[in-house]
């Protein structure tokens, strides 16, 4: 196994971070690279790499087993008015790297992470990786573009990829920083006082999976030596965002406050997002997801 050999594309992100740190206490070879130039993680082997120039992905070993690409621009209504960043970082940094190595000798596996919000949401429904996608998001249709480009550069030259959705990551294994997105939103205002905020009545449904089992799922699928070229869900545990707020709000002694929907937020909403994640457990026989712990 010391022999096995991974890359992550921007390793600086929260879960290029934290999944370099797994594979560092796993002992894998890896190797991180991301724009800045320095890291101020000790344990990475790190360097600088600019997705948007060809050249840069020289610095890539040419007998890595597998690249992570991590790197990417999320947001939501800035994507309309910054729409060249997010395409040239999302999308043409995903295709100078497959550029870059469709004509190797050995052809790593790709190791791409998307996102919730290709779906359009259902209520109360789970969803497959095959439901209705609708992204309302500049960030959203870029990574729809990029797993249809994925599947074109496998079909064409033949470069093996595995695709995982992930719906609300949790946690941190680096620090104790607070986690990202929706529960860091809740932790950093309860933990200075304030109210949680929530639009609506709180309602909304979403899989939210610990930052440890995304990183293992993506290690493992690392290591899975087969030909996939396939899509899967990340699965975890299902809470409506007021069950997670008042949790939250339990904890830290503060109240949850609800106000009517901003007409841009509401624009952007998808609705409930909750993951079928059976495709990817029976492919990786993995099913035993934490739970959501404040």
């Amino acid at each position: 196994m010391n022999q096995f050999k991974t890359a992550i594309i921007g390793s600086n992100g929260y879960i290029g971070k934290n999944l370099s740190y797994y594979l560092f206490k796993h002992k894998i070879n890896n190797y991180d690279f991301d724009i800045n130039k320095k890291t101020e993680n000790s344990w990475m082997k790190y360097s600088n790499l600019d997705v948007t120039s060809k050249e840069s992905f020289v610095k890539i070993c040419d007998d890595t087993d597998v690249i992570f690409f991590m790197a990417a621009i999320t947001g939501t209504s800035d994507g309309f008015e910054c729409y060249k960043k997010y395409y040239d970082i999302n999308v043409v940094g995903l295709i100078n790297l497959l550029d870059y190595i469709k004509n190797k000798k050995k052809k790593p596996k790709i190791i791409f992470p998307s996102t919730r919000l290709v779906y359009e949401g259902k209520k109360n429904k789970t969803l497959s990786e095959n439901d209705k996608k609708k992204a309302k998001t500049t960030y959203a249709l870029t990574k729809l573009v990029c797993e249809e480009t994925l599947r074109m550069y496998a079909d064409f030259y033949n470069i093996n990829f595995d695709i995982l959705r992930i719906c609300v990551p949790h946690g941190n294994l680096v620090n104790s920083n607070l986690s990202y997105g929706t529960l860091g939103f809740f932790l950093k205002r309860a933990m200075n006082n304030l109210p949680i905020i929530l639009y609506g009545d709180g309602s909304l449904k979403r899989t939210f999976t610990s930052i440890e089992d995304i990183c293992k799922i993506f290690f493992l699928t690392a290591k899975k030596n087969i030909l996939s070229n396939s899509v899967y869900n990340i699965g975890g545990h299902t809470y409506s965002l007021i069950q997670v707020a008042e949790k939250v709000a339990l904890k830290y002694k503060t109240d949850v406050n609800f106000i009517e929907w901003p007409k841009i937020a509401l624009k952007l909403e998808s609705g409930d997002t909750i993951f079928n994640s059976d495709k990817l457990d029976s492919y990786l026989n993995f099913n035993k997801y934490q739970i959501l712990d404040i």
